[in-house]
């Protein structure tokens, strides 16, 4: 394996069907979060992260078919030699480190383990287990090297039984590894329920104040912070009926509940979660994130009302008029803030709701775009301004453009087209402008009348408020919507969630406050991709006035090309091609091309059994196990008009795909005189 430097190794790594991840110099901690970053692991976005942190050193994911073996002093690297020798068990790599070594085997279908790091502080003969999700820091990293490194595929690792992986654990002083048994079965439901366990029991005093808690969760977070609910509530009450039940009602108060069935099925397999134990402490930080009281939940534990801790303020109504009492002298205390009588001077001010191009927001509104990373949204965004200040729709002396989003190149060429339009471009960083200004900022446009005829785009939203804290969302909502009725017009740019909905859509990101303040949202996604052209369809969510219901934009996708080039490139569908578009999408729904090509790709690669492919394009697409297991099933067989790969019975009975071969023309159907028939 290629290790001169963290990029070589990595793709290396990556074209052997490892996942690799960059790691902090010189520690143990991953530079990016692992779900998003294997969800979108590719050559691409590993060559992106080592562009930009080349000193990055690099580790690897072990994933479940990949397991290490960690001997970090003389005794245990002995030991696990003599082992392996007693087994008969070759490595086929072996890593050296400062302290010992790192060897690696693969675990045969069916065989469970889980990572493991037994107390060596008496036993230096021990070693540490890494598999599923653990990291192990790889070559070229500091004090790491390839002592042998002879395969080209992780496939050929030597795989383990799992009597050498309970030979390992035995070794180690361990109990053989076993998946948790599952439980008994209510006999009035399919969800499996647990044994009346210590935990189960102690579970039950806990639940009003679980039940506190869950009320200021927002169940339609992201599905991280989803999934450490469950697995909280699973812990603390040994998987008792009544957590599930806690479970099922707090998802289903949400717009993402996938349905009861699927949760048992995440149920039963939390039963087998072997990762790190998730406590009740977790339930509470995503509470308190959540604006929860802590203190009076506790000393309570029951219910929050919703009508609590709205404030502090204390009024004096010993003199106050019994209701219905009409007192002259005394007047209401709301009317000093009636506009009754007001409505002309409100006319006059209100800005007129004048379409900005395309119909894709209003001027004196609140927009936001939702979309996926590269998908365009900055380049239509960027198209819409100078649009709309070259037609004079916005004064480009009040167009601002902040960009928080960007890398310094980026950012000096977007200056450049944004003084060549004429509007303005303020970026975090530059000129004393700092992304925690931005709320007073836009409080003092409204106070001060400077608001009506400004519009501010905000790239992204995520830069200038947490789009998971409810109660900072709802600080910057009002802000904005202060903004707003004083004239401002506001485009926000947001992202959606990797993983789609069960009808394949996209997903918001974030809680649901920015969606219920705004007035209009979009959701944009690719609808083609191909020939160094890609086609992107914004589809209305929400609107409050005259804005389009869908929209599609063409532009290229050549490297090659300059910003400016690619920003001449947008190109406007008009809604005639966008029908025919879809129809072709409808059609190609039942199978994505990009999904067969993967499929094929992957097998190409050496990924042939049905268990690689499922679960590795899964984890490496947005398509789930379910969708690429029906396509991988349907376009099996051996006629090449209607299939694309066949399987074959091997050795002990594996059975392995391999892409059909390709067909030469038919000797009847070939005419030499004829141009158009071609080999």
């Amino acid at each position: 394996m290629n290790v001169d430097n963290s990029l070589t190794a990595a793709l290396a790594a990556f074209d052997a069907g490892f996942a690799p991840i960059p790691v902090r110099p010189g520690t143990k901690k991953t530079a990016v979060r692992w779900d998003p970053w294997l969800r979108d692991l590719s050559k691409a976005s590993i060559e992106r992260h080592y562009g930009m942190h080349p000193d990055h050193d690099l580790g690897i994911i072990a994933g479940e078919r990949v397991l290490v073996l960690d001997a970090d002093t003389p005794e245990g690297v002995q030991a696990l030699k003599e082992l392996e020798a007693f087994l008969e068990l070759r490595p086929m790599v072996i890593t050296k480190t400062k302290r010992g070594e790192h060897h690696y085997f693969g675990l045969r279908d069916g065989v469970f383990a889980r990572s493991d790091a037994p107390d060596k502080a008496g036993h230096p003969e021990r070693f540490d287990v890494k598999t599923g999700r653990a990291l192990v820091v790889t070559p070229p990293s500091p004090g790491k090297t390839y002592a042998r490194f002879e395969i080209s595929h992780v496939s050929q690792l030597t795989a383990l039984t799992q009597e050498e992986v309970d030979a390992i654990f035995r070794h180690n002083g361990r109990s053989a590894p076993r998946p948790q048994p599952a439980s008994g079965t209510d006999p009035d439901s399919s969800l499996p329920c647990a044994t009346e366990t210590a935990a189960a029991l102690e579970f039950e005093g806990a639940i009003p104040r679980v039940k506190a808690l869950l009320s200021h969760i927002d169940p339609d977070l992201g599905y991280q912070d989803w999934f450490r609910v469950a697995a909280s509530l699973h812990a603390e009450s040994g998987g008792s009926a009544e957590a599930f039940n806690l479970f099922d009602a707090w998802s289903a108060r949400g717009t993402k509940y996938p349905g009861r069935v699927d949760l048992e099925k995440l149920w039963q397999r939390l039963g087998r979660y072997a990762g790190r134990r998730v406590t009740l402490a977790t339930l509470a930080h995503l509470a308190r994130e959540h604006g929860a009281n802590l203190s009076r939940i506790a000393d309570e534990h029951i219910e929050a009302s919703p009508f609590e801790n709205l404030g502090t303020t204390v009024v004096d109504d010993s003199h106050q008029a019994p209701v219905g009492d009409n007192q002259a002298d005394d007047p209401h205390l709301l009317l000093r803030f009636s506009l009754k009588g007001h409505s002309e001077a409100l006319r006059k001010e209100m800005a007129e709701a004048v379409p900005l191009p395309w119909d894709l927001a209003l001027v004196g509104q609140w927009t936001i775009w939702f979309a996926p990373p590269n998908s365009g949204k900055t380049l239509i965004a960027l198209s819409l301004c100078i649009n709309a200040t070259s037609s004079r729709v916005v004064d480009p002396e009040c167009m601002f453009y902040l960009n928080a989003d960007d890398s310094s190149q980026g950012i000096t060429t977007k200056v450049g087209i944004a003084e060549q339009h004429g509007f303005h471009m303020v970026v975090p960083g530059y000129r004393d402008f700092r992304v925690k200004n931005l709320p007073s900022l836009l409080v003092s446009l409204s106070r001060s009348g400077q608001a009506r005829g400004t519009v501010v785009v905000l790239d992204t939203q995520k830069k200038f408020t947490s789009v998971m804290n409810k109660e900072e969302a709802a600080a910057f909502g009002r802000v904005a919507r202060e903004f707003i009725t004083q004239g401002g017009t506001l485009l926000v740019l947001a992202h959606t969630n990797k993983r789609r909905d069960a009808d394949g859509k996209l997903v918001y990101a974030g809680t649901t406050d920015a969606l219920e303040d705004a007035d209009c949202a979009f959701v944009i996604d690719i609808l083609r991709d191909e020939d160094d052209r890609r086609t992107i369809q914004f589809e209305n969510i929400k609107a409050r006035g005259p804005v389009a219901r869908k929209a599609a934009f063409e532009y290229s996708t050549r490297r090659d090309q300059t910003y400016a080039e690619l920003l001449g490139s947008v190109r406007s569908l008009a809604p005639a091609d966008l029908e025919q578009l879809e129809q072709e999408q409808l059609r190609e729904a039942a199978h994505p091309q990009d999904l067969v090509g993967l499929i094929e790709d992957h097998i190409q690669r050496g990924y042939t059994t049905k268990m690689q492919l499922v679960e590795t394009i899964a984890a490496r697409s947005d398509y789930g196990q379910h969708r690429v297991r029906r396509t991988l099933e349907a376009l099996t067989g051996d006629d090449p008009l209607i299939h694309r790969w066949r399987v074959t019975k091997g050795e002990k009975g594996r059975m392995t795909y391999e892409l059909l071969p390709a067909e030469p023309p038919d000797e009847d159907d070939f005419d030499p005189n004829d141009d158009e028939d071609v080999y």
